[in-house]
């Protein structure tokens, strides 16, 4: 996963504009302004309430967006990690060589 965004919000204007980047199924970790830290994955986020889940089938928790003092955000890049798996794809090809079967 890569980060996309980190943000230490001292204000709510800074954590607001690090929530107003999230998307359902984004991996965030996060610390609200009482010391408490959630490693979730964001099933929905609106202007007053995150909502995400600790694992699958975990019940959500919401955490309002006016009580996050930092947040982090992983974010997987589905383009680059296609192109590593096709780049993985075709050198095995390429050190295998042709396997055509004789007759074909």
């Amino acid at each position: 996963m890569q980060p996309v965004t980190t943000s230490n919000a001292e204000s709510p204007d800074a954590s607001q504009i690090a929530v107003d980047e999230l998307r359902a199924g984004d991996r965030v970790s996060l610390t609200t302004s009482d010391g408490a830290t959630h490693d979730l994955t964001v099933i929905e986020v609106d202007d007053q309430v995150l909502r995400g889940a600790d694992c699958e089938g975990c019940s959500p928790i919401a955490i309002p967006v006016s009580g996050i003092a930092s947040l982090d955000v992983e974010r997987v890049d589905v383009l680059r990690s296609a192109g590593v798996i096709l780049s993985v794809v075709i050198v095995i090809a390429l050190i295998q060589g042709p396997n055509f079967s004789p007759g074909l």
